[in-house]
């Protein structure tokens, strides 16, 4: 068990609980169980799991921007629980306040490319343990009468049923008070579940501090109707008008605008007046003709 890496060993001390961790866990424990009696070699599991690796990274390269041609302006399942005005302002390519020390920009190159990776590492383990419903696991999700565009990362197949798989990579701080699922992920996993029709969606979250494992399972139920569609439909209104959807947040100082890139256009007005006078010229990509 000690020559386990840190993500297998979280899914063999993970108590047992939900529909995906069991399965997982259930899987890594066989497949030490073959190892030890000479019947797997650990070069063939290093080697099948590069081979996986290998695919999935050339999937990414091929749809890079979901590898479909930009005829329209899609709104993206990921930023549902954004604030839209915020997803307003980097639709409309407005000044942008990031950081730009090396310090910075190193430390958020190395979150996002350690957040891609544990990706492929749990989407790897769904495949080698026979669940994973497609060999292309991350599928186009692209629907013009909702008007959304984007990838799910994957569908996994348990006890007959299709569930969407939705892998969330979290620091010790988040992860140890998660309870449900975060509110953000579930309005997220809603837009997937209408668009593709799953039976439900498992919510996998990977504490990449510490490897540790929770899931937690969404079951199609009102919420597409009632927030996530009013949310898309907001946001497209302001789209078409070229004009921003009423601010989430109430000061600078608070969330969600703390650490938003486009708080300062948002919040000074001589800002905000500037750049509008410049989007109301601005060509934009037609909407998708939604409902």
């Amino acid at each position: 068990m000690s020559k386990l890496n840190p993500l297998l060993k979280g899914l063999v001390s993970a108590k047992p609980q939900g529909l995906l961790i069991p399965v997982l866990r259930e899987y890594v424990m066989r497949r030490e169980m073959q190892k030890k009696s000479g019947e797997l070699k650990e070069r063939e599991i290093v080697v099948a799991d590069a081979k996986l690796t290998i695919a999935a990274m050339r999937q990414r390269q091929r749809e890079f921007n979901h590898g479909v041609k930009e005829e329209f302006f899609y709104f993206h399942p990921s930023q549902i629980g954004r604030c839209l005005r915020e997803v307003w302002y980097q639709a409309m390519n407005a000044p942008a306040g990031e950081a730009q020390d090396a310090e910075s920009l190193l430390r958020m190159y190395l979150i996002f490319d350690i957040g891609t990776y544990l990706h492929v590492v749990a989407q790897n383990l769904c495949q080698s343990a026979g669940i994973m419903q497609f060999k292309d696991r991350e599928i186009l999700l692209k629907s013009d009468k909702i008007g959304v565009i984007g990838h799910e990362d994957g569908e996994v197949v348990i006890n007959g049923k299709r569930y969407t798989l939705e892998i969330k990579t979290i620091n010790s701080r988040g992860f140890t008070g998660l309870k449900v699922a975060k509110h953000e992920h579930r309005l997220q996993a809603s837009v997937y579940m209408k668009v593709r029709g799953t039976d439900g969606a498992i919510i996998f979250y990977i504490n990449k501090d510490t490897c540790e494992l929770k899931e937690f399972l969404v079951e199609p139920d009102e919420m597409f109707e009632e927030e996530a569609k009013p949310r898309i439909e907001t946001f497209f209104a302001a789209y078409k008008k070229k004009k921003p959807p009423p601010r989430e947040g109430n000061s600078p100082a608070s969330m969600p605008c703390k650490w938003c890139a486009y708080q300062r256009v948002c919040f000074d007005s001589k800002e905000s007046d500037a750049f509008l006078a410049t989007v109301k010229g601005k060509k934009l990509l037609p909407a998708p003709p939604t409902e």
